[in-house]
């Protein structure tokens, strides 16, 4: 399970939130806020596009949890992969996403490559050869070192926290798709690392969205529905 966090650090609005418990939710949460994170990083800090951002906002993902939460990211990851396994989207030719599938495997070869000793069993069903495998550990690390040297000026250091960093919930969220105060604040956490130059809210809403970084508010909007849709895939997944 994810470690708690101190509740202070996010005020009452976390002491307020739902007492629900669900690994799987928590580790899909963490991760969409990450990947999120990442987009407004991108945006905010002016990093130059050099790929798709969605691609890029994947990899930075996977690099943050890898870095800041070395004890979980693994299966954090596990669970993300595994929705993205199951929904299975397939996007156009010109679309800026990967399909899902590509996605889940991208993920678990930069993971693998960064952390070699670190992949989980329950993702050899996604068919990754050792010769994939070793290929992903002679590109991993150089991936990773990439966006440690672009990050390392944009990180507050160990233990300082960012005081531009909000948190938002809405009223009716679902039981199935409500984090629990220990994985909203270890998200806060995540947030709170950058020094970021504006105040950046998170805000879980009661929606039928998605997930999504809005620079005109600065906001990264996660929805309930999202949340408990990717749940219940990643449940099925090897099912």
């Amino acid at each position: 399970m994810i470690r708690p966090r101190a509740l202070s650090l996010v005020g009452s609005v976390l002491l307020a939130w739902p007492a629900v418990a669900d690994e799987i939710v928590d580790d899909i949460f963490v991760h969409v806020v990450a990947h999120e994170i990442g987009h407004a990083v991108l945006r905010e800090f002016d990093l130059p596009l050099l790929a798709s951002e969605e691609d890029m906002a994947d990899a930075f993902a996977v690099v943050l949890l890898a870095d800041r939460l070395p004890e979980d990211a693994t299966r954090i990851l596990t669970h993300r992969v595994a929705a993205h396994w199951v929904e299975n989207d397939t996007p156009g030719p010109f679309s800026e996403y990967q399909s899902d599938r590509r996605r889940a495997g991208q993920m678990v070869c930069l993971h693998h490559g960064m952390v070699p000793d670190a992949r989980a069993p329950e993702l050899n069903a996604l068919g990754l050869t050792e010769r994939e495998a070793a290929a992903c550990r002679d590109r991993g690390p150089e991936i990773g070192r990439g966006w440690r040297r672009l990050l390392a000026p944009l990180r507050l250091p160990d233990g300082v926290r960012a005081t531009e960093t909000t948190l938002q919930r809405g009223e009716g969220l679902s039981a199935d798709g409500t984090p629990s105060p220990q994985a909203v604040a270890l998200a806060m956490d995540l947030l709170a690392a950058f020094d970021w130059h504006s105040q950046i809210t998170l805000a879980l809403d009661d929606c039928d969205g998605s997930a999504q970084w809005s620079r005109n508010g600065r906001i990264i909007l996660i929805c309930d529905a999202y949340l408990a849709r990717l749940a219940t895939a990643a449940r099925e997944f090897g099912g």
